[in-house]
């Protein structure tokens, strides 16, 4: 993965929520995680521009969720 901690972020306010049992606590998870793939996308965009290989990793790796993306 590309971005291991933006994935570990998501899990853990994930936990956070379903402990919490307030279920408009879990509107958070699907705003966060949008948040969170602009983030990765815009880190990127600065990637392609100053790694000269990134490219090429980038084919190699998923940014956020193993086979997914």
């Amino acid at each position: 993965m590309r971005h291991p901690l933006y994935t570990a972020e998501l899990f853990a306010l994930s936990g956070v929520c379903l402990h919490s049992g307030q279920p408009a606590a879990l509107l958070l998870v699907p705003v966060m995680a949008g948040l969170q793939a602009y983030r990765a996308v815009a880190e990127e965009r600065l990637l392609k521009c100053w790694v000269p290989d990134y490219l090429d990793y980038r084919k190699r790796t998923n940014a956020l969720v193993p086979g997914v993306w």
